[in-house]
């Protein structure tokens, strides 16, 4: 398997708000006070480009949105 870390970009907004909307609900972390209310979630890019911020995306195979569905889906099955 080959993993890549690297820094956010703002065409990662997309794939990170989904990934943060789908993981914690599975969580039970909704509601008042857990991130995935706030309004920075659908640019995290803007909000972690700021100095001493980061926010790192870890891609699997090629990256994007397919190597999201590919690694939920494995992590689905080791649970």
């Amino acid at each position: 398997m080959n993993l890549t870390i690297r820094p956010l970009t703002p065409a990662d907004n997309g794939a990170a708000a989904l990934v943060i909307r789908t993981v914690m609900p599975e969580f039970n972390c909704v509601g008042e006070g857990y991130s995935i209310q706030d309004p920075e979630m659908d640019d995290l890019y803007a909000t972690y480009s700021l100095p001493r911020s980061g926010y790192f995306v870890t891609e699997m195979g090629g990256g994007g949105p397919d190597s999201y569905r590919e690694c939920r889906g494995d992590w689905k099955a080791a649970k």
